[in-house]
């Protein structure tokens, strides 16, 4: 179990100290219509242990509604829940009281075109034949 941060953080926007405890943040990535929110909803629906024994509690309080919704507007998502996509992040963190347990669906696809880099083609992926790995451009990824 993941003990509750005390830090303080520096607030880029507001150049001010923050404070928050967050108890478990799980993150499930993958480029957009891979399945993530189909693996969400239905590890909650059959009760799957996604991210095993150990945070499965804590898995459980993510869910916002039966059956499992998400919610694209960040107003409807933090008054229904605790499950967020990426771009939730910022309003996430102004939060003056976010949840304490939160999953973040994160678009690899996305999250790579915003550092800057261009995601790869079908043409560019290289798979490497002793283990479970994919490489995407100079990206290994491991699954």
């Amino acid at each position: 179990m993941l003990a509750p941060s005390k830090h303080k953080h520096q607030n880029a926007e507001t150049a001010r100290p923050v404070s928050k405890d967050l108890e478990t943040c799980l993150v499930i990535a993958g480029c957009s219509g891979v399945g993530k929110s189909t693996i969400v909803k239905y590890s909650h629906d059959l009760d799957i242990k996604l991210y095993g024994k150990e945070f499965h509690e804590d898995f459980k309080k993510t869910r916002n509604s039966w059956p499992h919704q998400e919610f694209d507007d960040y107003i409807e998502a933090i008054k229904h829940g605790s499950t967020f996509e990426g771009r939730h992040i910022r309003e996430l963190n102004q939060e003056k009281s976010p949840p304490k347990h939160i999953l973040i669906h994160v678009d690899l696809k996305l999250l790579i075109s915003t550092l800057g880099y261009y995601a790869a083609s079908i043409n560019s992926i290289q798979y490497c034949s002793w283990g479970n790995f994919i490489k995407f451009n100079s990206f290994w990824f491991i699954f």
